[in-house]
């Protein structure tokens, strides 16, 4: 079974993404910053989850581990490139 690591799977697109990684005989294994919250999703029940962040260059490597492949489902990491994010598709360009 492929291990994906998901980024990113306690948000809405995330945690869409863990049912139908299971369901096509994936086995999800997610980042989470608070194992114990996360653990209390209901659409994170029986997911492999690892504590890291993505800030953490040390966390994501460990999480790395014998992952096929990864899944990215962030905006940004910081509220202020959430800002200049949201900004950007918010503003028409001139």
């Amino acid at each position: 079974m492929a291990v994906v690591l998901l980024i990113g799977a306690t948000g809405s697109t995330g945690g869409a993404l863990v049912g139908d990684l299971t369901e096509l005989g994936m086995k999800p294994r997610c980042l989470v910053r608070n194992v114990e919250k996360a653990s209390k999703l209901p659409h994170l029940q029986g997911v492999e989850l690892v504590k890291g962040d993505i800030t953490d260059s040390a966390s994501i490597a460990a999480a790395l581990d014998g992952v096929a492949a990864v899944s990215i489902c962030v905006v940004s990491a910081t509220s202020s490139a959430t800002a200049t994010v949201d900004n950007k598709s918010t503003t028409p360009s001139t």
